[in-house]
């Protein structure tokens, strides 16, 4: 009896036994790590994808293979042998296809736990590219170059001052390349020496430095209504004392030179028609026929007008008692005036936009990125595409202009670039003294310019839009290298792929959205 007892006891418990041992081995080989599909795409614009992992106690990893367009992961590795029934986003990071074909390569997930692994495809497709086509032998104007106006310490205050550490940021190559500085022609020779420090380090950088005078000295003026505003009274160059203000411009180049500062050109007046002081169209015309070209060994810009008022200007270019009289047709932009100037070009004259700031802050300060994408770079290629010359700035040093103030307003430090000072390097460094050339793109929503150098062209590229774009510049010369750099809302003329084509007349690029972006092709 106790042997049958013993005997169905363990037929009994075997089963419990059995079952017991049969669910911890499905524990231990239950374990799992797996993607959620076997395939997935990305577009040619992607910088980044996502995968889900899921997995339930389990240590696990992954590995791309192959050495292909894959650069890395948010997460090479994780999970753990406790936690059930988990997953991870993985974040995966990707060059942008720039080749004529779709790619794809695979990552490797290992489950650490239990030695198996699986895999997923990424398959990258590619886009059809939008084509900018160059025509170097179409030629327009010869870029002079770009910059802007050292401020007077006595309007930003002295704690504002443009120092030389700045100056060799804003003028060396090494930086951000501009080229040509404005400075004022104070009334009071006692000032003169005020921005001589700067003008010199800049121009010891290869910088052109140009004077504008905003009021001649008192005692050469007298007042009247102004035309502007019949509120108003206004300074005007009493005709007597024209050629005394000729003598006072004239010095000031002598004072220059002798304290190392050679002058490249001097106006006649900053926006005679405004009210700093008046001058009208038939004044400047006089002073220009009498004296235009008696202000020492450098050029005459005329006639600086608040809005390119060509009143001002014309008359100087149709008579032959003063063409010959002035050398640089200077302007500003508030409001209107940016257009092409034939008759300037029939002349043989260059066209300077030689001032123009914009500080709303009616929605939003438009200083920062996005608005001055819109606005500032807009407004430098719009003066390019119309045969502008020379684009000059207001203030250098500003919280709205190229480097930041001690304004709690500024959207960087003091002293360092800001994003419009990094948009005007774009076309200081891949336009300036380069010929602006023919070029047609297919996607009118990209603004762009196009140039070309001794052995290079260049292209600059604006995409205002929210959608990144692949771009093909094709060329009808040959390229032996092609390099681009791009600003964003991130970066800062920071390097980016460019694929060059094997006939070696195209190149391929990824305009992120809203950026501008320049490229060189060397020949």
């Amino acid at each position: 009896m106790k042997l049958l007892f013993l005997k169905l006891s363990l037929i009994l418990i075997c089963p419990i036994i059995f079952c017991n041992c049969s669910k911890e081995k499905g524990d231990s080989s239950g374990n799992y790590a797996r993607f959620i599909t076997t395939e997935t795409t990305a577009s040619a614009a992607d910088d980044t994808i996502k995968i889900r992992i899921e997995w339930s106690r389990a240590q696990w990893k992954i590995s791309s293979e192959g050495n292909n367009f894959i650069t890395g992961f948010s997460s090479a590795a994780g999970g753990n042998e406790i936690t059930s029934n988990s997953w991870t986003d993985i974040t995966i990071n990707v060059t942008h296809n720039l080749t004529s074909g779709s790619r794809s390569q695979n990552i490797i997930l290992t489950n650490i736990t239990s030695g198996a692994t699986s895999k997923i495809s990424i398959v990258q497709n590619i886009a059809v590219p939008v084509t900018m086509t160059l025509n170097p032998s179409l030629t327009y104007q010869k870029v002079t170059g770009f910059g802007g106006m050292i401020d007077p310490p006595a309007w930003v205050g002295s704690a504002n001052q443009i120092t030389l550490a700045e100056t060799e940021k804003m003028y060396s190559q090494s930086g951000l390349g501009y080229n040509i500085v404005r400075m004022m022609v104070y009334p009071d020779q006692a000032d003169w020496n005020t921005d001589m420090a700067v003008a010199k380090k800049a121009q010891d950088l290869g910088a052109l430095v140009f004077a504008s005078p905003w009021e001649p000295p008192a005692s050469l003026t007298g007042t009247r209504t102004s035309a502007f505003d019949p509120a108003q009274t206004t300074k005007y160059l009493l005709p007597a004392y024209y050629k005394d203000y000729a003598t006072h411009l004239k010095d000031f180049v002598a004072y220059s030179a002798t304290n190392g500062l050679n002058l490249y050109a001097i106006s006649v007046q900053n926006e005679p028609d405004m009210n700093w002081c008046s001058f009208t169209p038939s004044e400047i015309f006089n002073f220009v026929k009498d004296y235009g070209h008696q202000l020492g060994n450098v050029k005459t810009i005329a006639a600086e007008s608040f809005r390119f008022d060509r009143n001002y200007t014309d008359p100087l270019l149709n008579s032959i008692t003063t063409v010959n009289n002035f050398d640089i047709i200077g302007g500003h932009i508030y409001g209107s005036g940016l257009t092409d100037y034939p008759l300037a070009q029939q002349k043989g004259k260059e066209v300077w936009m030689t001032e123009h700031l914009l500080n709303s802050e009616t929605n939003g300060y438009d200083w920062l990125w996005a608005p001055s994408l819109t606005n500032i770079a807009k407004e430098i290629n719009d003066c390019m595409a119309a045969n502008f010359n020379a684009y000059v700035w207001w203030y250098l040093k500003r919280y709205y202009s190229m480097v930041a103030d001690t304004d709690p307003r500024s959207p960087v430090a003091a002293g360092e670039t800001t994003k419009r000072g990094y948009i005007l390097s774009h076309y200081a460094k891949y336009a300036t003294g380069r010929t602006r050339i023919a070029a047609t793109i297919q996607d009118s929503g990209l603004l762009s310019t196009a140039y070309a150098g001794n052995n290079d062209l260049t292209v600059i590229i604006i995409n205002n839009k929210s959608t990144p774009v692949l771009l093909q510049v094709t060329s009808p010369l040959a390229i032996s290298t092609a390099a681009a750099v791009e600003t964003d809302a991130t970066k800062n003329m920071e390097p980016i792929a460019t694929l060059l084509s094997s006939d070696k007349k195209s190149v391929n690029l990824i305009i992120t959205a809203y950026s501008i972006v320049s490229v060189k092709l060397l020949l």
